[in-house]
């Protein structure tokens, strides 16, 4: 699928996740200065739409997305550092720690992601709401830092 040739919707389903993954592919298989304006402009909305869920107490449809994209980013990371299909971990946050271990992705972003998996797979009960959407927060600070970072090699 190719991100560049059409907008993403604001649009929420297993659909948009799957474009989310999408564009994380493209921008991790680009070198910054690669990624065309269309691709940043689409992770500038990515990261507005996710703030818009977290503005309105919808935290678990902005967690999903998060992880969504940065797990899709972590895989295509890892596959271009040369790591097959066979050595990628296939439990998120084991995969998340291959990412931190191979200098895929940095500290700050490798514990909000872990993290925020973590209160993600817990069950509803168990969840502290607080702490879900301050660790969701997070990473949506952290993602748009990136997003700011890519504008840069505009």
């Amino acid at each position: 699928m190719d991100c560049d040739s059409k907008p993403l919707p604001m649009t929420d389903g297993s659909d948009r996740l799957t474009k989310l993954r999408a564009l994380a592919e493209t921008v991790a298989r680009s070198a910054h200065d690669d990624v065309s304006g269309d691709t940043i402009d689409r992770v500038v909305e990515f990261v507005q739409e996710v703030e818009g869920h977290l503005n309105r107490e919808e935290v678990t449809k902005g967690a999903e997305k998060l992880l969504a994209f940065w797990e899709a980013y972590v895989r295509t990371e890892l596959e271009r550092s040369g790591e097959s299909a066979n050595t990628i971990a296939e439990d998120t946050i084991e995969r998340f720690e291959q990412a931190f271990d191979r200098d895929v992705i940095g500290v700050d972003m490798y514990q909000a992601l872990e993290t925020l998996a973590i209160v993600e797979n817990m069950p509803d009960a168990d969840t502290d709401e607080d702490r879900f959407y301050r660790w969701a927060s997070r990473v949506t600070s952290l993602t748009e830092k990136y997003a700011s970072h890519l504008e840069g090699h505009r």
